[in-house]
């Protein structure tokens, strides 16, 4: 092994604030010890819940984006990466119109978009929602679906592809509660 390898954790979620609420000490643990951290965000949360009078989608997508930024600043890793998809929202905010929406997109045609990370930043672990999306969100379903497909169909990229994916974990009432937000 090369004197300047350095390992590499990607880890891909679907909205700013899902890498805090799941694996963010994790993130961190390992960047202190010298792993090269590279988080992928699939949206801005563009279409999160509006909390500020007068507040638009258009600026709740740059707020999020801004406030990854400062997590992962916080998280001690570097800037993340945006796969530039749409927010589908939920409830009331859910954007079934909106093409870009992650809900709107076949996991098959996202996985190119981490298939294309994976060749780039040639991490040896991945890590990404579990098969219930941490608590059923459709867009962490369908990044995890995406990522674990990704996975799976990068061993024959030159030097291969990760050794190994994990999943986020929830205690189940942790993930009941969340679903009813």
């Amino acid at each position: 092994m090369s004197a300047f390898f350095q390992p590499t954790l990607l880890a891909v979620f679907a909205h700013p604030d899902d890498e805090a609420f799941s694996v963010g000490g994790t993130l961190t643990h390992y960047a202190r010890r010298g792993v090269r951290v590279v988080l992928a965000c699939a949206t801005r949360g563009e279409a999160g819940k509006i909390t500020v009078p007068g507040m638009t989608v258009d600026d709740l997508g740059q707020q999020r984006e801004q406030e990854l930024r400062a997590a992962c600043r916080a998280l001690e890793i570097p800037e993340p990466i945006f796969l530039d998809f749409h927010d589908s929202g939920r409830f009331e905010r859910t954007r079934y119109d909106d093409p870009l929406a992650l809900m709107n997109i076949s996991p098959l045609d996202v996985e190119p978009k981490l298939r294309a990370l994976i060749a780039d930043v040639q991490p040896q672990v991945m890590i990404t929602f579990d098969p219930h999306g941490g608590y059923g969100h459709v867009d962490h379903l369908q990044i995890h679906r995406a990522a674990t497909a990704a996975f799976f169909s990068t061993g024959n990229l030159p030097g291969g592809g990760p050794q190994r994916l994990y999943y986020t974990a929830l205690p189940y009432t942790a993930a009941e509660g969340l679903a009813r937000m």
